[in-house]
């Protein structure tokens, strides 16, 4: 199964190059200060005493405060754009490096970043319309069913909002990893081919291998989970002993490693994938008499 041939390459190559872990993990030491500068008043650990059908509750445990300004809202926007802006060059850099190792060519990391920031702008843009497209093409699976969990709620049905959910989760369950597997193609045929648009027309390449292409998503989707949740534990930790800018910076830095360890893994499994479903293809097409529409590496 490509998929997960795949991914244990991934997972190879990775822990034979640490290295590349370090650039994104730079990117995220870097702008941990500032995360944290922005976070620090966002303060949701507190005792809660209030007045309820007048008793007095106390509760010691954390309570969320759902209040966001809109002034640190455009802020977290801007910096996280800005730190997606300088990941994009860095993914590139990534990928490049990752193709032309496993080419057997000699390629320095340096030579691979300086590539990557002359790419900065059409990569960055990628990266946001790869974001679009999973976030459009999720609102549309869901769509259905939260009509119909929008009726339950109308209609004070819990029967109808419970069903509507189950089937939400269902058919999320079922399409992320596939969009996910799908989309994974795009940034690195863009860094191969060199064109936005062939980049794109490769996302149709993992249709040929629907299966493989679930099953590789979905080891992507859950290898984000547990990487994402380790690195909130280690983040959450420091937090709840100390809710303040120290206790912030200090969550987002044991945080990093994680992240970085993430984003390198998708970067090279997103690069192998492609690499290995164009020569599946190439086989299929060279079997059957018919010419691959498709380049390999």
């Amino acid at each position: 199964m490509v998929g997960i041939k795949s991914f244990g390459e991934a997972i190879n190559f990775v822990f034979s190059n640490p290295k590349l872990v370090i650039l994104p993990l730079i990117v995220l030491l870097a702008f941990a200060p500032i995360r944290a500068y922005l976070q620090k008043d966002i303060s949701s650990i507190y005792p809660l005493e209030e007045l309820e059908k007048g008793l007095m509750v106390e509760e010691y445990g954390a309570v969320g405060s759902a209040f966001l300004p809109e002034s640190f809202l455009k802020k977290l926007l801007f910096v996280s754009l800005l730190q997606l802006l300088i990941s994009s060059a860095i993914q590139y850099g990534i990928v490049l490096y990752s193709a032309e190792v496993r080419r057997g060519k000699n390629f320095s990391i340096l030579d691979s970043l300086i590539v990557g920031f002359e790419h900065i702008a059409p990569a960055f843009l990628l990266n946001i319309l790869i974001i679009l497209i999973i976030a459009l093409f999720a609102i549309v699976v869901a769509f259905p069913f939260l009509i119909i969990i929008g009726l339950g709620v109308l209609g004070d049905t819990h029967g109808l909002v419970s069903i509507g959910l189950l089937l939400l989760m269902f058919a999320e369950l079922v399409f992320i990893p596939f969009l996910v597997g799908m989309t994974s193609v795009v940034f690195p045929a863009y860094v191969l081919e060199g064109s936005i648009g062939k980049a794109i027309k490769a996302m149709f390449i993992p249709l040929r291998k629907k299966l493989s292409t679930y099953g590789f998503g979905l080891l992507l989707v859950l290898s984000a989970i547990a990487l994402l949740v380790a690195g909130s534990i280690a983040y959450t930790m420091v937090y709840l002993l100390s809710p303040n800018f120290v206790g912030i910076l200090i969550g987002l830095l044991l945080q990093s490693p994680f992240v970085a360890l993430l984003f390198v893994l998708t970067s090279v499994a997103g690069l192998i994938f492609y690499q290995n479903l164009v020569d599946e293809v190439k086989l299929l097409s060279e079997s059957s008499g018919i010419m691959p529409d498709v380049r390999t590496y």
